[in-house]
């Protein structure tokens, strides 16, 4: 218990973290594996779900409304193929990086023999090359998980339909991306409004916020600012399911340039029908 007191730091304010331990170690890596761990789950849920929804929807026969027990009951049936594509994404993402990071590693590499102002070219260049290869990656994976979810077809089949359905619009399908991620980007700003400005009247009324008291675990600036925080990322994810359902969306654009299956049912379907009023 005494580690454990000497970990969180003394009534002194004195800081726990000044000199490297093992308990910092534990301490920092057990906080960064909960975030993460946390991010994945919650992303696998929220991209579960949207998902789900739209394919319910497509499912549900006229005159029954779509609940959201049906749509968790579907989430639930395929959580581990959501996790599974989510861990193969990333798998196949990070491979094409460092690919690209050691390709232009290399050539750092070989022209610091000739100078070593040289090895900035490479560096550049890998950027650029990152920048758009995830762009045109992301881009091209926009149907992989309504391929995936809705076809049921396996992780490298969803990859390759993918990109035949991307082919030849690849363009239109970029810019409609593109204006949607600038407008989501720019809305989700609001949502950090209020830390901010939270932030500006803490200054202005000069108080401390740097040194707290250690002894109060759960004082007030505290609260106020994880509660404003859980507002913003509640706001964030919010802002990605509209993305999602929007990619979904695009989808079936997709599939009825491609192959003539028609959307017009499925739109008809969406709204209220008049006709009974």
């Amino acid at each position: 218990m005494t580690k454990y007191f000497d970990l969180l730091g003394g009534l002194d304010g004195s800081d726990p973290f000044d000199n490297f331990s093992y308990e910092t170690m534990i301490y920092y890596g057990g906080m960064f594996l909960v975030s993460i761990v946390v991010s994945v789950l919650a992303f696998t849920l929220v991209t579960g779900l949207n998902y789900k929804s739209v394919i319910e929807y497509e499912k549900m026969p006229v005159g029954e409304e779509l609940t959201m027990n049906s749509i968790w009951n579907s989430t639930k049936k395929d959580f581990g193929r959501i996790m599974g594509g989510m861990f193969l994404l990333f798998l196949t993402f990070a491979i094409a990086i460092f690919i690209v990071v050691g390709v232009f590693a290399l050539m750092a590499g070989a022209l610091s023999l000739i100078n070593d102002g040289l090895m900035v070219l490479p560096a550049i260049l890998a950027i650029i090359v990152l920048l758009v290869g995830m762009a045109y990656l992301y881009t091209c994976f926009t149907p992989f998980w309504m391929i995936y979810l809705r076809e049921r077809l396996g992780f490298f089949d969803s990859i390759k339909r993918s990109f035949q359905l991307i082919k030849g619009n690849f363009w239109s399908t970029f810019l409609v991306l593109l204006v949607l991620l600038i407008l989501i980007s720019v809305v989700s700003l609001f949502f950090n409004v209020p830390i901010y400005v939270y932030m500006m009247i803490k200054m202005m009324l000069g108080i401390d916020h740097d040194n707290p008291n250690p002894a109060d675990m759960f004082n007030f600036d505290e609260f106020i600012l994880g509660l404003l925080s859980a507002v913003a990322i509640f706001g964030r994810y919010l802002l990605m399911s509209v993305l999602l359902v929007a990619q979904a969306i695009i989808y079936y654009n997709l599939v009825e340039r491609n192959e003539g299956e028609g959307i017009s049912g499925r739109i008809d379907k969406m709204g209220v029908d008049l006709s009974k009023y």
